[in-house]
């Protein structure tokens, strides 16, 4: 018999540890099953792993609708409502959305005259009980703020801190203010026309004009126009720039002079950067 060398020693070696590791994972396999053998002791840890699976979803479930723990004990126990952010817009959205729906909103006429009961009531209160009225003031603040919300589509927060501002019937003027279309303005280049020749060259051109006010030399509002007020030759000859008449304030009350030096830290679009210069005669 020929007589092993040490490579093949090392051989049958390797071999006995390779079955002695598949009879140690076959014995850890037994262990696994325990004492059930086969497909029948896999298909009961299958069946118990979805049964518990099942419980735990149910209770996932459960624990989603269920109220709050930690909500405070004024809450008693009631589901919270949904957290819709730090946008106040968002909330006011919802209400007015959620009004529509009702069909709130489909009598306008009737709801602006409820404002106005409702502002005729806060300006005399003793009418309010002539009248048999029987609500709180409070209330009829609350419903006031509710409805001009409404009507004209303020979030109520703020339509709340306008009736706070002013009187109801100041804040009542000021949101119907604010419903009015501004007509458009611009501002006469006295580097290079006179108002009067002006209004008279777009009067030509059937624009329909008058100016701002007594407060400013060089403002003129425009009702309408038959051409594009951004593309007539006057405009184009830079003798004119659209511009909002309440931008011409800050540079009154800047008041700048020739020779001066002015930085303007806010030149966008740049209305009032060239009406320092006009004045600067720049």
């Amino acid at each position: 018999m020929p007589k092993k060398g040490p490579k093949a020693k090392r051989t049958q070696a390797s071999q006995e540890a390779s079955k002695g590791s598949q009879k140690q994972e076959a014995e850890e396999e037994d262990d696994w099953l325990g004492d059930a053998s086969g497909d029948e002791a896999i298909g009961a840890d299958s069946s118990e792993e979805g049964d518990d699976a099942e419980e735990i979803a149910g209770e996932e479930v459960d624990d989603e609708y269920a109220p709050s723990e930690t909500a405070g004990s004024d809450a008693g126990g009631a589901i919270q409502p949904v957290d819709e952010g730090d946008d106040p817009s968002a909330s006011a959205r919802v209400r007015v959305l959620s009004r529509i729906a009702a069909g709130e909103q489909a009598d306008l006429p009737a709801l602006k005259q409820k404002i106005q009961d409702d502002i005729m009531l806060l300006g005399n209160w003793r009418k309010a009980r002539e009248l048999g009225d029987k609500r709180q003031r409070d209330e009829v603040f609350a419903t006031l703020v509710s409805n001009c919300s409404l009507y004209f589509g303020y979030a109520e927060e703020l339509a709340e801190y306008f009736l706070q501002m002013f009187s109801p019937d100041q804040a009542l003027k000021f949101f119907e203010a604010n419903e009015q279309q501004r007509p458009l303005t611009i501002r006469t280049n006295s580097l290079k026309a006179r108002r009067t020749s002006l209004m008279q060259a777009l009067s030509a051109r059937k624009v329909q004009l008058d100016v701002v006010g007594d407060w400013t030399k060089v403002g003129l509002k425009i009702f309408e126009s038959e051409v594009p007020i951004g593309a007539t030759p006057e405009y184009l000859g830079g003798q004119y720039m659209v511009q909002s008449a309440s931008s011409f304030i800050p540079v009154m009350a800047l008041a700048p002079q020739q020779n001066e030096t002015v930085l303007d830290m806010a030149a966008a679009p740049g209305g009032k950067t060239t009406y320092i210069g006009q004045l600067m005669r720049n």
